[in-house]
């Protein structure tokens, strides 16, 4: 992948796309023309979640599933601030990650403390960006 402006800073939260299809989400340390280097990349996938709801017109309880996307390890044996480095040639595009994406991949790998209550932790408030799995 060619980049031809230079609008992403070391630091940065990025989102990449991998040619398998998998979608990271990592803080960004140097990015080159070759390669790139980041530090903690999780795995985004979408992963089903049930709610119930009670509707007043039947008076019953009724169970939907809704997708929402959660982290999981990218590397199940990486260290913790381990610097990844993948070729240019095993992703598609880098992109910023969504203000909302990257203030729950920063919560959820330690890089800024949790300000919620411990109960909020795990909603999926955040346009169905859901957090966990992680420990610091």
């Amino acid at each position: 992948m060619l980049k031809e402006n230079n609008s992403f800073n070391p630091g940065d939260i990025v989102s990449i796309k991998l040619l398998s299809g998998e979608e990271i989400i990592a803080k960004l340390k140097e990015i080159h023309q070759d390669y790139v280097k980041i530090i903690n990349p999780v795995s985004m996938v979408l992963e089903m979640v049930e709610h119930e709801h009670h509707d007043q017109l039947t008076n019953k309880i009724i169970s939907t599933s809704q997708p929402v996307v959660a982290f999981a390890p990218f590397l199940l044996g990486i260290r913790d601030g381990e610097v990844v480095k993948i070729s240019e040639s095993k992703y598609v595009c880098i992109v910023l990650a969504r203000e909302d994406a990257a203030k729950q991949f920063k919560e959820a790998t330690g890089i800024v403390p949790i300000t919620e209550p411990p109960e909020a932790k795990h909603s999926h408030g955040i346009s169905g960006v859901k957090s966990g799995g992680f420990s610091k």
